[in-house]
C-alpha cells in the first residue's frame, strides 16, 4: 500500500514539474522574460520590467510582512501596487504591445478556472 502511495506521489510531482505548476507565481525575471517573448520587447524594455516587477514584488512582500493579522482586508493595499505596476507599464511598452497584453491578459482571465470541457 505504501508502495501505490509514494508511486502514486511521484507520478504527481513529475506531472507538475513536466507541465508546470498551474497558479505558480512567476518571479519578476520570468515575468519579464515571458512578456518579452509575448510581445517581442526589446533587451531595455525587458530590463525596464524586471527593475518594475522588482520593485512591486518587493512592496507586496513589505505589505504582507508588515500588515498585522489584525487587519481584516489587506485586499486593497495590495490591488494598489498592481494598480500601479500597470500603470508604469504605460511608459515601457508602445501602444500595440500594450494592447497586445490587455488582450493576453483579458484571454488567460476568461479561461482562468476552467478545466477541460467535458462531453454530455
Amino acid at each position: 500500500m505504501s508502495f501505490k502511495i509514494n508511486l502514486l506521489f511521484i507520478l504527481l510531482l513529475s506531472t507538475n514539474l513536466l507541465f508546470g505548476q498551474r497558479g505558480a507565481r512567476l518571479n519578476p525575471e520570468q515575468r519579464a522574460y515571458q512578456m518579452r517573448d509575448s510581445l517581442l520587447l526589446s533587451e531595455a524594455q525587458t530590463n525596464k520590467l524586471i527593475e518594475l516587477f522588482t520593485e512591486s514584488q518587493e512592496k507586496m512582500l513589505y505589505l504582507r510582512d508588515s500588515l498585522s493579522a489584525i487587519d481584516e482586508d489587506v485586499r486593497p493595499a495590495f490591488m494598489q501596487v498592481r494598480r500601479e505596476e500597470q500603470e508604469a507599464l504605460k511608459k515601457y511598452l508602445t501602444k500595440d504591445q500594450l494592447n497586445q497584453w490587455k488582450a493576453i491578459r483579458e484571454r488567460k482571465r476568461s479561461t482562468q478556472g476552467r478545466g477541460p470541457k467535458r462531453g454530455n
